[in-house]
């Protein structure tokens, strides 16, 4: 038969948490929870990793491909962000 954390997974982070907030801590899933909390630590750390690559990206456009990115420009001067080199 399948665990709770296998067969829904909603409701086995409604019941952790809640353990958790009662600190009732022999009646966690210890196993499941240290490799939730593991994976959510890599899957941010992938987000943030990936979001500065594409900033990264992005700026080197603006700066080398100007032409190319006149679309993500500000409409006007009237608008609070400042061009390169201006």
């Amino acid at each position: 038969m399948p665990s709770l954390y296998d067969s829904d997974f909603v409701l086995w982070s409604e019941k952790t948490a809640k353990a958790l907030r009662d600190r009732s801590f022999n009646d966690l899933d210890w196993d499941n929870l240290i490799d939730e909390i593991e994976q959510l630590g890599r899957n941010n750390k992938h987000a943030l990793s990936s979001q500065l690559r594409r900033l990264l990206h992005h700026l080197l456009q603006w700066e080398y491909q100007p032409d190319k990115t006149r679309r993500i420009r500000p409409p006007s001067s009237s608008s609070s962000w400042s061009q390169p080199g201006g």
